[in-house]
């Protein structure tokens, strides 16, 4: 999913430092645009964990490395009616997971004859 793991290795020592162990981050696009909504740090009870590792250079960092993982992985989520979804990194693991609903709209053409 992450073409290139080893741009992890350098964060995942300082995320583990704050004591993180899963980070989750929600996306949401359509109409030809996307954005990663919410980065959450969770600790190994799934606790969230309020660290400010946005001063800590970190928040931004893994915002590039998931906007680049939903690029890769998670379908065509930002055009047309888009979608939706979720990409956790566990850190103890590293492995990742992505949830993703693509959002579809279908037409039918009916031909009937309302006055009979």
């Amino acid at each position: 999913m992450i073409k290139e793991p080893m741009k992890m290795l350098p964060v995942i020592g300082r995320l583990r430092d704050y004591g993180v162990a899963t980070v989750r981050a929600d996306y949401d696009g359509g109409g030809d645009s996307g954005e990663i909504n919410q980065i959450t740090f969770l600790d190994v009870n799934d606790n969230e964990i309020a660290a400010n590792l946005k001063s800590a250079g970190l928040e931004d960092y893994i915002h590039d490395i998931i906007e680049a993982a939903t690029n890769d992985a998670c379908g065509d989520w930002v055009n047309n009616d888009g979608g939706y979804g979720h990409v956790n990194i566990h850190l103890d693991t590293c492995e990742v997971d992505c949830a993703f609903y693509q959002r579809t709209v279908e037409e039918h053409d009916w031909n009937c004859d309302l006055f009979k």
